[in-house]
């Protein structure tokens, strides 16, 4: 995770952001996203692949405040996770609505983007990142000191900020 993956994760969130109208209605054959949804999602995803419970960035913290409809968290493992474990996660998420591209791997982790037709955007990350790497990501988290990261880390958000989009989860 500390060369291209998080490269390519931390362009994501500098490009990104709530955006659009603020009209959420959805397709017929589409389900309303909220932060909340999404966050079930990704603990099925977890729970899927053998994980435990990830940590979020408060949504009370400045940089949710500033743009509502992101989900931001990471859950830390003591070794680098399984890729097979991490590849479950996807799969669940796959079977939730999420449609995923094919993984981007080097030799430091593994990472997914992953879209929902609803209008979200999520990135899946599991390896290896220098506490600077995540740090820069998920600004606020307290450092531990270890020096590295080791787990799953991930990035979602709404293309519309409508009210629907924009429930603050505890």
């Amino acid at each position: 995770m500390a060369s291209a993956v998080v490269t390519a994760w931390v362009a994501a969130v500098a490009l990104t952001g709530c955006g659009g109208d603020g009209n959420d209605g959805p397709a017929a054959d589409q389900r309303v996203l909220t932060t909340d949804a999404v966050r079930k999602d990704l603990q099925a995803a977890l729970k899927a692949g053998g994980f435990g419970q990830p940590s979020y960035v408060d949504a009370q913290s400045e940089l949710m405040r500033r743009r509502p409809c992101q989900v931001m968290g990471r859950l830390r493992t003591h070794t680098a996770p399984d890729r097979k474990a991490a590849e479950r996660a996807v799969a669940e998420l796959e079977k939730r609505g999420w449609q995923a591209t094919e993984p981007m791997a080097d030799r430091s982790g593994v990472g997914w983007a992953l879209d929902h037709d609803a209008g979200w955007t999520l990135s899946f990350l599991s390896g290896v990142a220098s506490e600077d790497g995540v740090g820069a990501v998920l600004q606020g988290e307290e450092q531990d000191g270890e020096g590295a990261f080791k787990g799953l880390s991930f990035l979602g958000f709404g293309k519309k900020c409508g009210q629907a989009g924009a429930t603050a989860s505890p």
